[in-house]
């Protein structure tokens, strides 16, 4: 993980200036983890694909946004494979 303790402000693609870093990308880096953790269940739950874990991991996910989150399951299948 990187060292945040540097970072002085973050820069989003929307929303506004955070002048207060460090708890945002303790945040962020939490959400994440959690995330990895409900999608590890998943998987030991039996679901095999990007779609399926998405179904399960993203259940109230609105229809709009259901293929975004798709492709961030895929990215942590990604993740968690090249960590094996």
């Amino acid at each position: 993980m990187a060292d945040t303790a540097s970072v002085r402000v973050l820069l989003p693609g929307h929303g506004p200036v955070v002048a207060d870093p460090a708890s945002r990308l303790a945040a962020y880096i939490g959400h994440r983890a959690e995330r990895l953790t409900e999608i590890r269940a998943a998987l030991a739950a039996g679901c095999t694909t990007a779609h399926d874990i998405t179904a399960r991991v993203y259940h109230d996910a609105h229809p709009a946004v259901r293929r975004f989150a798709e492709q961030s399951v895929q990215a942590q299948l990604d993740y968690l494979a090249g960590r094996s």
